[in-house]
């Protein structure tokens, strides 16, 4: 069906490239039109964040379904990355938002390091009162798309560290919009802890993620590129 149509949309070039790979024929005519968000004021999401944060930092959010192997092992890389944190920045916290299948497989991690007090899994609740909360938001996974969760938090204008991995690097910019790293713990770490520790600079990602965001990633932009993709096709 993908080889008659006379044009596949996909949200970033990554997606393209692996169905490529896998299923063996590569995709004619194709164009990518990344996932958006809603503009709104900073601060516009002020309750709903647990009591378990108050007073906590620095305070890290990561977003993310647990149905998939790349997701688990982006979320343990960042258990293990605040494992390293937490005796330089003992009030440390990791908020997790999402659930799935997996999740006893991070759970055990965070068990097994005893970092109970450090990270807490919160499954699926609404991630808008975390982001506007957080210091800084964390994004591991080893595979994405167009992730929804750094776009939110783009608008949210949060300094955001992600892996340098995927359909990431389509979105965000290495020291531009965001941190982007090979994701591993300890170069996680030291990203974080650069960040902790220099207030001035995790202003000037977040503010520039969120310039950024409002530029291209809003469901208004995204419905007008959708539109003249089928208005094109229309006119053939």
């Amino acid at each position: 069906m993908i080889g008659k149509a006379d044009l596949v949309t996909s949200v970033s070039e990554s997606i393209v490239a692996g169905h490529n790979e896998a299923y063996g024929f590569a995709i004619g005519r194709f164009a990518c039109i990344p996932s958006g968000g809603d503009p709104r004021p900073q601060q516009a999401f002020s309750d709903g964040v647990p009591a378990i944060a108050v007073g906590r930092h620095p305070l890290l959010v990561s977003v993310g379904v647990m149905a998939w192997d790349w997701k688990v092992a982006g979320h343990l890389v960042a258990v293990r990355a605040v494992d390293r944190l937490r005796h330089r920045h003992p009030r440390v916290l990791l908020l997790i938002a999402g659930d799935g299948p997996h999740r006893a497989i991070v759970e055990r991690e965070i068990a097994l390091r005893g970092l109970e007090d450090h990270v807490k899994m919160l499954g699926n609740v609404p991630p808008d009162p975390l982001l506007e909360a957080a210091d800084i938001y964390v994004h591991m996974a080893m595979n994405e798309g167009c992730s929804l969760a750094i776009i939110e938090a783009m608008h949210a204008g949060k300094p955001i560290v992600a892996a340098d991995a995927g359909g990431i690097p389509e979105v965000l910019v290495d020291g531009d919009s965001a941190l982007l790293i090979e994701p591993e713990p300890q170069r996680l770490a030291a990203a974080l802890q650069g960040l902790i520790e220099d207030e001035p600079h995790r202003r000037q990602l977040g503010a520039r993620a969120r310039e950024v965001a409002l530029e291209r990633y809003t469901w208004s932009i995204v419905a007008r590129q959708y539109a003249e993709v089928y208005e094109s096709l229309v006119k053939r």
